[in-house]
């Protein structure tokens, strides 16, 4: 049993002060803090001694009464599942390390269990004190808000799968490769003879072997196939070291990365198997059948599927299952910035596969064209509910111009239609390829741009938002990229029209008031009570992130990678930059859950959170992201003089 705080608490007298004080000062966030700030918090906290194997917190202690910061020693966080067992690998916290915010924050018991692995000392800070100094404190504040948007997301799921009892769970990519690799898997030595390695195979049942050197490092595999196409088809000598025929550079991944990042880099690559590595040593070995409890959510036969499919009726199906494929991701702790990106591509996938096939049975003669996405599409930021944003760049072919154009309008007007049939509601502002306005030529494109670019009305900048994030979806990719070209060299000298795209972008603000609470409109509004998750958290960040991007000719359409490459360009700062892309992901976390909810209950899915339905961390960190976007659109402001 633990002795409780105050019997092994020693007080921070003077006499403790100054080393709390000198400690507090070299690590965060305590060490941005002003002096009085910092001396509040030394002050009030107790140094406690834990012995090795001793237990800090765990779940079954109850809701979390303090703040802890490991002052020496080490100790270890283990996941617990719910019946108390630790799942995948232990995380190791030593001096600087803070825990247990999220917790002591909602009132409620961790959800891993705090162990002292060796003897260690904790300063620890009180639920009261901790609430007063970040009131005091900003900076203190700011970390702990930060901290919280990071571990939200692991509330969120958790609720989203009790929602979802009954929902089968099929897929394990949300997993750690820990979880599922083999922990022992066969090994040799590169020297070792082939006919050995085989009878070892043969004895041990194994597909494959990891060939490593002398500090336990992989540096080769060889499997069954290797064995047919490197040695039986060849003639190889059995007598050959295995080194010979092995696959040298294996693939390698840490095991605490996550089972989808395993798959897809094993469909990259063309691969069956993966080094599961720790501190670079072999720890395990995963195959590609370790991953997948159901062949129907394999994420790479799906997509085979699509890349294989010969109707638009079994297109169609195989969407839905994109979509069940997607809400098992969401409802296993998988990070939006995978889910996304993921959705995209298999939203990309049936787009082109929907345009192939359409193509091949098009009747007569087609000019040359790219098709284009734009929008959300277009910076592969799709969430569950997407519409279509798309165009045609084209080449004229045989005859007049307009009939090349007239020909590339019915082929998209069936194309479009499909896509709807496929899931992709069509554009309610006509912005899609089957519009003779959108179905154009390069030098018609460039012409569009300049008009937008000369014009400036609110109508001309929201379709220049839209149009910038373009991407060649099925195409040859030359004229779009000498286009993307032409814009951002233009745009990068046109202070003017940037500025009018800030001063747009900076109508659409979070809705916090200036007592920092949410800012609602009248229930009995279209809307009321609810919060636009996509129109005044999401967009201000995408649309901030694009008029950076122009002015430094970032290619880039990805919102996060746009910011990034601020950072590169030496005009943001990276922990500035840091905080925007975790409020960014929050609140499309946020979106993406609402989504899925209402897409398993029947109704129509759109882009809107009831305060209500959050608990109280919850409703913190979103909050601390809306503030996150005022911060964003402040620097706009400022930048842009406005």
């Amino acid at each position: 049993m633990s002795v409780s705080p105050e019997l092994k608490s020693v007080p921070s007298s003077r006499g403790v002060l100054a080393p709390v004080l000198d400690f507090l000062s070299r690590h965060e966030p305590f060490k941005r803090m002003a002096g009085a700030h910092l001396e509040f918090a030394a002050k009030r906290m107790s140094l406690i001694f834990y012995a090795a194997e001793e237990t800090l917190l765990e779940p079954s202690m109850g809701p979390v009464q303090a703040l802890y910061l490991v002052k020496q020693g080490r100790i270890a966080q283990e996941p617990l599942d719910r019946q108390g067992h630790v799942m995948g690998a232990a995380r190791e916290l030593d001096a600087g390390a803070l825990f247990s915010i999220g917790a002591l924050a909602s009132r409620r018991s961790v959800r891993s269990r705090y162990r002292a692995t060796e003897d260690s000392f904790c300063l620890v800070l009180g639920a009261q004190d901790f609430n007063e100094l970040s009131n005091l404190s900003g900076v203190f504040r700011d970390f702990c808000s930060r901290r919280l948007a990071g571990l939200v997301d692991q509330l969120l799921t958790e609720a989203q799968s009790r929602a979802a009892i009954g929902m089968p769970a099929e897929t394990t990519l949300g997993l750690t490769i820990a979880e599922r690799m083999r922990e022992q898997p066969l090994t040799c030595q590169p020297e070792a003879a082939l006919h050995a390695v085989l009878s070892d195979m043969y004895e041990h049942k194994s597909d494959a072997v990891v060939v490593i050197d002398g500090e336990q490092r992989p540096v080769g595999i060889f499997t069954l196939h290797d064995l047919l196409s490197r040695v039986t088809l060849v003639g190889k000598s059995l007598q050959e070291p295995i080194r010979s025929v092995m696959t040298t550079e294996p693939l390698s991944l840490p095991s605490g990365a996550l089972a989808l990042e395993a798959a897809t880099l094993m469909a990259r690559h063309g691969m069956h198997h993966i080094c599961v590595i720790e501190r670079g040593r072999l720890k395990g070995l995963l195959a590609e059948q370790d991953l997948f409890s159901s062949k129907q959510l394999d994420l790479v036969k799906l997509s085979l599927a699509i890349e294989q499919c010969r109707s638009i009726d079994d297109l169609a199906e195989l969407s839905r299952s994109v979509q069940q494929l997607m809400g098992q991701l969401l409802l296993q702790s998988l990070r939006t910035d995978q889910v996304m990106p993921m959705l995209s591509t298999l939203n990309d996938h049936i787009s082109r596969r929907a345009i192939g096939l359409l193509t091949e049975i098009h009747d007569g003669d087609l000019p040359q064209f790219d098709w284009l996405s734009f929008g959300s599409e277009g910076r592969r930021e799709q969430t569950l509910l997407t519409d279509q944003d798309n165009g045609i760049i084209f080449t004229p072919g045989r005859g007049s111009l307009e009939t090349s154009r007239q020909r590339l309008v019915r082929l998209a007007t069936r194309i479009n239609e499909a896509l709807r049939r496929c899931g992709f509601a069509l554009c309610r502002g006509q912005v899609m390829a089957s519009n003779p306005e959108y179905c154009l030529t390069a030098e018609e494109w460039r012409q569009k741009f300049a008009r937008y670019m000369d014009g400036g009305s609110p109508a001309h900048l929201l379709k220049a938002n839209t149009f910038f994030d373009l991407r060649v979806l099925h195409g040859r990719e030359g004229a779009t990229e000498d286009l993307r070209q032409w814009f951002l060299q233009k745009t990068s000298m046109n202070s003017r029209f940037r500025r009018q795209m800030a001063e747009n972008a900076l109508r659409l603000r979070p809705p916090l008031n200036w007592l920092g609470d949410f800012k609602l409109a009248q229930r009995d509004s279209e809307h009321g009570g609810v919060l636009d998750l996509k129109v005044n958290g999401v967009t201000p960040v995408t649309d901030a992130a694009r008029i950076y991007a122009l002015a430094i000719k970032c290619p880039a359409t990805h919102t996060e990678a746009r910011l990034e490459a601020c950072v590169a360009e030496g005009i943001m700062n990276e922990q500035e930059v840091l905080a925007w892309t975790k409020a960014y992901r929050y609140m499309q976390r946020l979106r993406l859950h609402r989504q899925l909810r209402r897409q398993q209950a029947g109704q129509p899915m759109d882009n809107y959170v009831d305060p209500a339905e959050l608990d109280q961390l919850q409703k913190h960190t979103l909050k601390e992201a809306f503030r996150q976007v005022r911060r964003l659109q402040s620097r706009v402001a400022l930048d842009y003089q406005l």
